[in-house]
């Protein structure tokens, strides 16, 4: 059996309209009336034990309203590092074929000892001589995003909650609701 649109659709549509729980049919309803959750995103200089005890709240406000948080409130957090520099981790290089090989001491251990690896994560340029140099130092853009850590974070609601959860992360900053 091949898993495509069709079949998945017609599995929430049978969800839609049974018994058997009333959560899950209450989802698959969403999905298929397009009511799906709204979404805040937290400033990340807000996230700290203050919005913790917001999300508490939240929880407890989405009880009282008849939604279990479990299914009906999400969190999520992604993060991602653009470019790793080079430089800033430990760097030697070896000789291989007569070539300088340019490697860096990750922090993974093997057998007790520091792994070596090639570098796999910088991008290097090469001039006609096979010079190279690192792409930090030759573009402004990538220097500037080097080594910074990107976060997002998110809260996912029904649209029902909405008007609660402005009241309850109100003072929190948002990047968009």
């Amino acid at each position: 059996m091949s898993l495509d649109d069709y079949v998945v659709f017609s599995i929430i549509n049978r969800l839609a309209y049974s018994e058997i729980d009333r959560i899950l049919k209450d989802l698959a309803q969403r999905i298929l009336n397009r009511r799906l959750f709204k979404c805040i995103e937290i400033d990340d200089e807000d996230f700290g034990l203050t919005f913790f005890e917001k999300i508490n709240e939240l929880y407890k406000k989405a009880r009282e309203k008849g939604y279990d948080p479990k299914y009906y409130i999400g969190e999520d957090t992604t993060s991602t590092l653009p470019y790793e520099d080079s430089y800033v981790v430990h760097r030697f290089s070896k000789k291989h074929d007569g070539q300088d090989v340019v490697l860096h001491r990750s922090s993974k251990k093997h057998n007790g000892e520091d792994e070596i690896n090639e570098v796999d994560k910088h991008i290097f340029f090469f001039d006609d001589e096979f010079n190279y140099e690192e792409l930090s130092r030759k573009s402004d853009i990538i220097d500037a995003i080097r080594n910074k850590n990107y976060l997002q974070r998110r809260i996912y609601f029904p649209a029902e909650l909405k008007e609660d959860v402005e009241k309850i992360l109100k003072g929190v900053r948002r990047k968009n609701v």
